[in-house]
């Protein structure tokens, strides 16, 4: 029995279609059972992190300038 390239490449087509398939259906799935993400932080936790983040950069500064 002579199977062709046609019948082959077909064949490869249809098994993709289908693991994408259940690829996509398990990921929406597990999307459904993540829990709900976090709220934004507010205003004053915003500033905070902002305030902390310019300090670690001007440290950083800092000591970088002080090893020169």
């Amino acid at each position: 029995m002579n199977v062709s390239d046609y019948q082959i490449l077909n064949v490869i087509k249809t098994y993709i279609r289908s693991v994408r398939g259940r690829v996509d259906s398990a990921d929406a799935v597990r999307n459904d059972s993540a829990p709900a993400e976090e709220a934004p932080p507010s205003d004053e936790g915003m500033k905070k992190i902002v305030f902390d983040r310019i300090g670690e950069i001007v440290t950083e500064k800092l000591r970088k300038h002080e090893t020169e």
